[in-house]
């Protein structure tokens, strides 16, 4: 038998099936590396979809603020214009009761409405005898201290009378 000399350092023509450590360790960073690259792509696509959510809500707040403040200021106006009503209404009520109480010194007899808007003559002082027709003095008198009652009115208030108040008193004669 021929013996076969070995070199001992001869690395040789021999194929080693296992593969290094060295390469083993390679190629786990480069998966690694392929992992982290796909996280951080999707951190950062996540972290766009965020800012863009971000921006959206901001601009809904701005507008909500924006329409508080509308509201706030509608609020306010209709207050305002509530209180103009009521005082209004006050001066109404008031102006009724001293007319009523000027016709009553007329003795004419008027009532106010329950809801207090309207001055009504009662059926006693609209109520003349049967000889007394529309052109008649004591109806002439009746139409004259009525349709001036508003007028005396107003000469003590400082208000002038409306147009509806001159054309009532137009009608009645």
């Amino acid at each position: 038998m021929v013996l076969e000399e070995t070199d001992p350092h001869d690395d040789g023509d021999r194929e080693n099936y296992f593969v290094s450590m060295t390469d083993m360790m390679v190629g786990m960073l480069f998966i690694f590396i392929i992992l982290l690259m796909s996280f951080a792509l999707a951190f950062r696509q996540q972290t766009d979809v965020q800012v863009d959510k971000t921006k959206e809500q901001t601009d809904k707040i701005k507008i909500a603020v924006d329409v508080g403040q509308k509201l706030d200021e509608l609020e306010n106006s209709i207050r305002a214009r509530l209180d103009e009503i009521r005082q209004a209404n006050q001066l109404r009520l008031r102006l009724l009761m001293e007319l009523t109480s000027q016709l009553s010194r007329d003795r004419l007899t008027v009532e106010i409405s329950p809801s207090g808007d309207v001055l009504r003559l009662t059926e006693q002082a609209v109520r003349f005898t049967p000889e007394y027709g529309p052109g008649t003095e004591p109806v002439q008198r009746f139409l004259e201290r009525v349709s001036h009652a508003p007028d005396r009115q107003s000469a003590k208030t400082g208000l002038s009378p409306d147009s509806d108040g001159a054309s009532l008193r137009r009608d009645i004669r």
